[in-house]
């Protein structure tokens, strides 16, 4: 592998979708190029990908495994797979340690720890899992590195007539998120706050007559922004986060940040220091910081933390070329000894 040579993410995900995975994919399509390594994402290769013949990178994510054939074609010594989280934490924190399809998951997780060339991990505690759980061998080659956040294009004003408010983004449906756990918070919040609002997006998985919860089916890029700079406070209060893209966000805005104590970006927040970690089963706790940020004396902005996809962009290429010479060059590495095959 040489820098500038094309990259392929294997995803069978949309990348229109404003989901973790999806929004780390897209965005690496778009700003890799500037750093020498043009990118491309799908199920397959355009045909003109291959056009000249030189040294190709196949990139894939989370549980998504490219299929044998793909490896096989691009060679392993040049597959890069990245960690967006593990389902085997995801299974701890939610307590669900008997779920097939976590097991599922986990197990097609485990195959780049062992066969892909490098990992990288959004978060730390995401290369321990990884260690601990898959037993990924010492001598693989990894990189930290985390996610990042647009830059602020919203106007706070937009949704003016919902203040004050807190926001909470993800899917309601999606039992690791724990808004259950944030909507009987909310009800306790309310009783003392009666003109504040809770805004969800989007609106799967909420109660459509709840009141002083206000759910948006979709929205674009510019009304997150717009929301996030609007509220009191983001609040992110999951059984498990890796590394929070919303909570990247929030940084990126300014807007204090209400977190579980377990998250993966938690040393990134208490740099920022507007948040408040909280237990996510302590639901008293939880109603408490809500009501906190929700109060007329909140401080309701803090100087910014902007860690843009340009910066995770340059991170990421500049382990693709340590790769590249390194996994080359050490013949000697056990994966080489035992993998001796691709570019």
């Amino acid at each position: 592998m040489t820098r500038g040579q094309r990259v392929f993410h294997f995803s069978p995900l949309d990348l229109t979708q404003t989901g973790g995975v999806e929004m780390h994919i897209n965005r690496l399509v778009s700003e890799c190029p500037a750093f020498g390594w043009p990118a491309s994402a799908g199920l397959e290769p355009q045909q003109d990908f291959w056009a000249d013949g030189g040294p190709r990178l196949l990139h894939s994510h989370g549980d998504r495994i490219p299929p044998w054939r793909l490896i096989e074609r691009f060679g392993m010594r040049s597959w890069v797979h990245t960690l967006h989280g593990t389902s085997s934490g995801r299974a701890l924190a939610c307590h669900e340690l008997f779920g097939l399809r976590n097991y599922l998951s986990a197990a097609k997780e485990a195959l780049p720890c062992w066969f892909a060339a490098g990992i990288i991990c959004v978060s730390p505690a995401v290369h321990e899992q990884a260690r601990r759980h898959f037993a990924m061998p010492s001598w693989r080659h990894f990189s930290v590195i985390p996610n990042g956040a647009d830059n602020p294009s919203g106007d706070g004003a937009l949704y003016a007539a919902y203040k004050p408010y807190v926001l909470f983004l993800g899917r309601g449906d999606d039992r690791v998120k724990n808004a259950q756990g944030l909507i009987a918070a909310w009800q306790k919040t309310r009783m003392t706050n009666p003109s504040a609002h809770l805004l969800v997006a989007p609106s799967r998985g909420f109660p459509k007559d709840e009141e002083r919860i206000v759910a948006f089916d979709t929205i674009t890029i510019r009304e997150k922004s717009s929301l996030i700079s609007g509220a009191a406070a983001v609040v992110i209060p999951s059984f498990y986060e890796a590394d929070s893209i919303v909570a990247w966000e929030a940084m990126a805005h300014g807007t204090p940040v209400i977190a579980s104590a377990s998250i993966g970006v938690r040393p990134f927040l208490e740099r920022y220091g507007a948040h408040t970690f909280i237990e996510p089963r302590n639901e008293t706790a939880l109603a408490a910081a809500l009501a906190s940020a929700l109060a007329p004396s909140a401080v309701a902005r803090t100087t910014p933390l902007l860690r843009s996809w340009s910066d995770v962009a340059k991170e990421t290429t500049v382990f693709y070329a340590t790769l590249s010479k390194t996994v080359i060059a050490a013949t000697a590495d056990p994966f080489v000894a035992l993998y001796g095959v691709g570019i």
